[in-house]
């Protein structure tokens, strides 16, 4: 009780000191706050590559300005990274970052001051965006023995092939853009295409859509855009363009190509829109050369526009018949109107029979009204789906045990390799994860048993006996067990099914650890099969301190490294409130919680000179802030806090605290 009366005495001086003692105002004066990017022109594909920003006061602030920096990476007009960090300095800060691009194109880097803790002048410069170019390129030598990039030589050449030359009014056109590289460089690079539509006069009537791809052997775009609105017949010119090889082409006269068509037809209201139309993109497919009985992986991005067709399939077919030589997958889009971006596995057929010839097919991606192709090339048996039976004959000979004749007696013998009746094997996996990360591992299964089978297959991680994962369940809900990405199947006779299961790194603990798939078929032995998995470290703080962002329970946790105790100041922001400063007592090698009223929407772990913005990265976040009509407000060192949150935050030190 008694210390409880001497807490309370604590509390109302420390009231008295706030009405009697003023509260250091903002830092005064008038400064003018500028952004800068200094990046390369042109970045490597797959490649860790460098750029600088550069923020800068006109004259030196002292004690100091805080700013609030948000870096964006724009692919067109759709949004590949985003970024917030939180800064200090006296007259300028130069921060270097890393960006690894993973598709071929142009791009545009932009760097945004939200937040300035001084008076700033001119808002105008308090953003920059620069350009650059993502290019697949390999590396070579040249004549001086320099590393340079994208000196092989190619000779690509563009052709636009429409299905027919009349069209009605409003019809769909269905163009296909077809590239090939006619000196057969068989070298993987990215191109930048261009295709549109103008009339006779050279206005553009469909606008120009321009976008890069990944060239391996050749490829074809299709262009399917509604034909024009008119009441009258008229001509009209598809044009197509490598605008970017991507490699040193050595004959540019056939980066161009063009075909005319006539519509016709009576006015119909309204044009459909651009974005009506749906589009299908292959991005990647891997590999393109294999065998049969492979299975690709094939990435597409894929826009469903005003149509009521909602299945996308996948599959490889012979070209001159236009026969399947592998399973179809087939993909549900829900949403009109709504970009989807999507790795679909195609198991090519095993072809143990010879059937079909060693050349090339086509890999097909069809649905929304819009079918896509690109060619792939399969050769050989795959080892694993296709026996060999090996034949062994031998001879003896049988001694004479009796006075009657024995004749040498040849008998033979035949050893055949079995078959497994039921075959588990990993697709697709990762191989190093971070704390916290989401990661996907494909598991194939095929059942040569010869009648159908119930089976239950799920993942996890392990470190000896310890589980260090969790995993995502069908209702999209995490669980903390050994099977909570369980899957219940069937699967039919002679069937080959690929699943794919989704866990979490739940434990931090920087090594290399065991991913375990475990396979129960009903009325048999359970299968295992497991690789290595080595988990890195999350966002790095200091020398001592880690972060992690939990988007599912919406808090934040903060890791020591080292063994001993350190404190650390961290501002926590809530919506509609300014940040509150408090220092944070961490143990060695635990993780500490970081919540304010059990929640925290926004924190900065402050180290010296840097901040380490962290914020739920869930998609509705920004929704509902705007919904609460709530606005989330960084204080610098010299902002200002309210009363209340004074009060508040004081109260909770006193008695929230253990």
């Amino acid at each position: 009780m008694s210390e409880f009366i001497s807490r309370g005495y604590v509390l109302a001086w420390v009231l008295v000191l706030l009405v009697v003692v003023p509260v250091a105002s903002a830092t005064g004066g008038v400064y003018d706050i500028e952004v800068l990017i200094n990046a390369p022109d042109n970045f490597t594909l797959d490649k860790s590559n460098s750029y600088k920003v550069i923020i800068k006061s006109n004259e030196t602030v002292s004690p100091g300005v805080n700013v609030t920096v948000v870096r964006e990476i724009f692919n067109e007009s759709v949004r590949v990274y985003r970024k917030e960090g939180n800064y200090s300095f006296k007259s300028h800060v130069t921060k270097k970052f890393q960006w690894t691009p993973k598709v071929p194109g142009n791009y545009t880097i932009c760097a945004n001051v939200t937040y300035v803790s001084v008076n700033d002048s001119d808002a105008a410069n308090n953003w920059m965006c620069q350009k650059i170019v993502v290019l697949n390129v390999t590396a070579g030598d040249d004549d001086e023995g320099n590393v340079t990039f994208g000196n092989f030589s190619c000779d690509l050449s563009v052709r636009v092939s429409t299905k027919k030359f009349f069209y009605n009014s409003s019809e769909s056109l269905g163009i296909k853009v077809v590239i090939e590289d006619v000196n057969h460089s068989g070298i993987e690079h990215g191109f930048i295409l261009a295709y549109w539509i103008e009339d006779l006069f050279g206005n553009v009537v469909k606008a120009r859509y321009e976008k890069s791809y990944i060239m391996n052997l050749s490829e074809t775009r299709s262009y399917n855009p509604k034909a024009m609105d008119i009441s009258d017949s008229e001509a009209y010119v598809v044009k197509a363009e490598i605008v970017d090889a991507g490699c040193n082409d050595s004959n540019a006269g056939n980066d161009f190509n063009e075909s005319m068509i006539l519509v016709k037809g009576a006015l119909v209201e309204g044009d459909g829109g651009a974005r009506g139309e749906s589009i299908i993109e292959i991005t990647k497919v891997s590999p393109v050369k294999t065998t049969f009985g492979d299975i690709i992986s094939v990435s597409v991005d894929v826009y469903r526009g005003d149509t009521s067709k909602y299945s996308l399939s996948v599959w490889a077919e012979r070209p001159s018949d236009g026969f399947d030589v592998s399973e179809k997958s087939t993909v549900h889009l829900k949403n009109k109107y709504t970009e989807y971006s999507l790795k679909v596995p195609v198991v090519v057929k095993s072809n143990c029979n010879e059937r079909y010839k060693d050349g090339n097919y086509e890999l097909i991606v069809e649905g929304l009204g819009v079918r896509e192709t690109k060619r792939i090339v399969l050769s050989g048996l795959s080892s694993a789906l296709c026996k060999t039976e090996t034949v062994t004959k031998w001879k003896w000979k049988v001694k004479k045990e009796t006075k009657k004749d024995e004749e040498n007696v040849d008998s033979g013998a035949e050893k055949a390799e079995k078959v497994p009746d039921f075959v588990v094997e990993f697709v697709s996996w990762e191989e190093n994860v971070s704390f916290g990360d989401e990661f996907v591992t494909g598991v194939e299964m095929r059942n040569n048993k010869g009648v159908a089978v119930n089976v239950s297959v799920y993942s996890y991680v392990i470190d000896g006996r310890a589980r260090m994962s969790e995993g995502l369940a069908e209702d999209g809900v995490w669980k903390k067990s050994w099977t909570g990405n369980k899957r219940g199947i069937v699967i039919g006779a002679g069937d080959l099914v690929v699943v794919n299961l989704t866990n979490r790194m739940q434990r931090y603990v920087t090594g290399n650890y065991t991913l375990k798939v475990k396979v129960k078929v009903k009325g048999d032995v359970e299968r295992v099969i497991d690789r290595g998995i080595y988990v890195f470290e999350p966002e790095v703080v200091d020398d001592f301190f880690r972060v992690w962002c939990n988007a599912t329970d919406r808090k934040t946790y903060l890791f020591l490294e080292n063994g001993g105790t350190h404190e650390k100041e961290v501002v926590v922001l809530s919506p509609g409130r300014a940040g509150v400063r408090r220092r944070v007592v961490v143990d060695g090698g635990e993780w500490k919680q970081i919540a304010y009223f059990g929640r925290v929407d926004v924190f900065v772990v402050e180290c010296g000179d840097e901040e380490f913005v962290c914020r739920p990265e869930h998609e509705d976040y920004d929704e509902e802030l705007e919904a609460r009509g709530d606005e989330v407000v960084m204080m610098g060192s010299g902002g200002k806090m309210s009363f209340v949150d004074w009060v508040i935050e004081k109260l909770w030190l006193f008695f929230g605290r253990r």
